[in-house]
């Protein structure tokens, strides 16, 4: 059983029925039939096909960034955006020369950006003419099954793309499957670096706590702390339906309790907290937007739990690639 809620509130938002491993084979063997049929396509249909999902994206958009606001948190204004770089995804995809079709292919997708990572993922995938099943992560159940909507809705045929649901990672189950050709996806661990001069660590800090940019910051100059201050202060946290907030909640509630016992331990290693560091003292799963400061000898962690953190170290010129 897969329960969804709203990481705002806490309050439960749907209950899902696991796939079982018979239909799960069922799913393999119908993704493996509709593939043919799907190759034998022209190339122009396939597009046609996608085409007509990214039109249908941008008709829906109110929907479907209201459905990622509601699973996973990403405030309202964000996930219209995310709705939105979807469609030209998919019409990008649906221009180009489709690489030779090897599948069925499973795609193992996260809570982040749930439509985002899943389109860019399979739509290469679909225009080669391979089939492709996704395994959603259990929170953004409802996203995946509206992608799928979605997918039949434009014209692929049945099959060709299915979310298969799980309550936990199956992934290695399935790619046992012989006819599984392979497995793309997965979580990214690495936490990007990027660079600016002092004078802009304001800005990009603010951006990186909005999820825009990345969360690793390698400073040339001294660090402003009171201007940080200062910015973070202005963003807005709370109610991630509020077209004015900036920041809203994590995900899952395991993710404010391991984000706040690494920051604790880091700044025990040594950080200079600068502001934030702590929970939000209301309902639902927020996290204080958390600047943390790293000395010369004190190594910053090459992962962290997602969440509105940003490092800071300092650094050379042209270390790291640029920050937007």
């Amino acid at each position: 059983m897969i329960r969804t809620c709203d990481p705002a509130t806490g309050a439960p938002l749907a209950v899902y029925l696991e796939h079982t491993s018979t239909e799960r084979a069922a799913m393999i063997t119908a993704a493996a039939r509709a593939q043919r049929g799907w190759q034998e396509m022209a190339v122009d249909e396939r597009g046609a096909a996608l085409h007509a999902a990214a039109a249908l994206l941008t008709a829906r958009t109110d929907d479907y960034a209201e459905l990622i606001t509601r699973e996973m948190g990403k405030p309202i204004a964000y996930a219209r955006a995310e709705v939105s770089e979807c469609a030209a995804i998919l019409r990008r995809h649906a221009g180009q020369p489709p690489s030779t079709p090897i599948g069925p292919v499973l795609a193992v997708t996260s809570w982040m950006n749930p439509f985002q990572q899943v389109l860019c993922l399979s739509a290469p995938e679909l225009m080669a003419g391979a089939a492709v099943l996704v395994q959603p992560a259990p929170n953004v159940t409802g996203c995946a099954l509206a992608l799928e909507q979605l997918l039949t809705d434009a014209g692929c045929p049945a099959g060709v793309f299915a979310a298969v649901l799980a309550s936990e990672s199956i992934a290695d189950d399935l790619a046992a499957d012989p006819r599984i050709s392979r497995v793309v996806g997965g979580d990214a661990a690495a936490v990007p670096v990027g660079s600016c001069p002092a004078d802009d660590v304001p800005d990009a800090v603010a951006a990186a706590l909005r999820g825009l940019a990345v969360p690793h910051l390698v400073v040339t100059g001294p660090v402003p702390g009171r201007a940080i201050v200062e910015t973070v202060a202005r963003l807005r946290v709370g109610d991630p339906f509020d077209p004015e907030t900036d920041i809203g909640p994590l995900a899952l509630p395991d993710l404010v309790h391991d984000l706040d016992q690494q920051v604790a331990g880091l700044i025990a290693a040594g950080a200079r907290l600068v502001t934030g560091g702590r929970r939000v003292d209301r309902a639902g799963w927020y996290y204080a937007p958390t600047v943390l400061v790293f000395p010369d000898g004190v190594a910053p962690p090459a992962e962290l739990p997602p969440g509105p953190v940003v490092i800071i170290r300092p650094g050379r010129p042209g270390e790291g690639r640029a920050a937007r």
